[in-house]
């Protein structure tokens, strides 16, 4: 699993990160983008990614939740 800010150092993204885990993995791998970005091309970018998008500030209880869903899918998708 991937959990990654959206903004990196030198243009890099979370939504680059994920995309190289998975190249690296061989497979799907999840992940969730957490971004406090608020112009709309960024936010339609992680949107049209297959990735979990996650506002900030983060909500602890949810992003738990979240991390137990995609861990549960994944166990599911693995099998």
């Amino acid at each position: 699993m991937t959990l990654s800010d959206f903004r990196l150092r030198e243009h890099e993204t979370g939504l680059d990160v994920a995309q190289n885990v998975e190249q690296w993995a061989g497979h799907k791998v999840p992940a969730i983008i957490i971004t406090g970005d608020t112009q709309p091309q960024q936010i339609e970018a992680i949107k049209n990614s297959p990735y979990q998008l996650m506002h900030k500030p983060i909500d602890t209880a949810l992003l738990k939740r979240t991390l137990q869903a995609l861990v549960q899918s994944s166990t599911h998708t693995d099998r």
